[in-house]
């Protein structure tokens, strides 16, 4: 029997065309204009450590329990859709919850110093597991009538979903002619998005209504560096664990307000943007302990 070259070379081409698409996707190689890049920027806002509370002047040994809520911006299907990793694929399931949920707590050491924390539990919510920290130290001085605040920030962290391949595709047959590269999976991908950046910003507060009302504006830059990795099983019983990775140094602009309809009690709304880019929502609940 004589078996054709190119049934041969087949399989090693698909290889070779796989490890080429890998290296062009490490760092470095991903192109600013591609959409891989551009998911990577817009979702940078909301995981960013932003302030989601105005700064202020906190004695030594105060203490801040914190919930924060940033708005998740849904991403349209063409720009989900990759255009340079792994083109021709389907649009990327990158829309699976509507806000991001972030407890926080921060401490006040002396000189207007404060350090905080917070991290999101490995808690599964809709198919989405994240483990992210995120650890900031600012000062605050006062400034004329106001303050300001100077702070560095970072989120370090995993979260895991199936961004690549969703249950819904695994499920349709592999001789489908619409059959997409996840059809006949062994389960869907448990991808992992490594959404780590470092936050530099300064901000300016003002005081109104006797202290009950606090606005502020700020500003910045995030320097990201996203990682993400596919992690699936496709119909062969191969696993594509292809790597998406970049740098970024993007401008953040914000400004919000918070309310104390309480002594111990403080309401904040914020907006934050990469301008031209993405924009969160911001909403905290702030709880004073001491």
């Amino acid at each position: 029997m004589r078996i054709a070259p190119s049934l041969i070379l087949l399989p090693l081409l698909l290889v070779a065309g796989r490890a080429v698409a890998a290296q062009n996707c490490t760092l470095g190689n991903l192109p600013d204009d591609s959409h891989e890049a551009e998911i990577f920027r817009i979702r940078g806002v909301p995981t960013a450590f932003g302030r989601a509370m105005a700064p202020s002047a906190m004695h030594p040994g105060g203490t801040i329990l914190l919930m924060e809520v940033a708005t998740l911006q849904t991403i349209d299907s063409a720009t989900a859709t990759p255009t340079y990793c792994r083109a021709g694929k389907p649009d990327e399931n990158v829309n699976l919850m509507p806000v991001l949920p972030r407890p926080r707590v921060i401490f006040s050491t002396v000189d207007g110093i404060t350090v905080e924390a917070s991290w999101i539990p490995p808690i599964p919510v809709n198919g989405v597991k994240a483990n992210l920290f995120g650890f900031a130290v600012a000062r605050t001085v006062e400034a004329g009538p106001g303050v300001l605040s100077m702070r560095a920030a970072a989120t370090l962290g995993e979260i895991r979903a199936p961004i690549t391949c969703t249950e819904e595709q695994i499920a349709v047959d592999p001789g489908d002619p619409n059959a997409t590269e996840c059809a006949g999976g062994a389960e869907p991908s448990s991808d992992h998005y490594k959404p780590n950046s470092f936050s530099l910003d300064l901000t300016y507060g003002w005081v109104l209504a006797d202290g009950k009302f606090r606005p502020y504006l700020g500003g910045g830059a995030n320097f990201l560096r996203p990682r993400f990795q596919v992690d699936f099983v496709d119909q062969f019983g191969a696993r594509q664990d292809q790597k998406v990775e970049t740098n970024m140094t993007r401008p953040a602009f914000f400004g919000g307000a918070t309310w104390a309809p309480l002594a111990r009690l403080g309401v904040t709304g914020e907006y934050y943007t990469d301008p031209g880019t993405a924009w969160s929502a911001r909403f905290s609940l702030a709880y004073i302990l001491k």
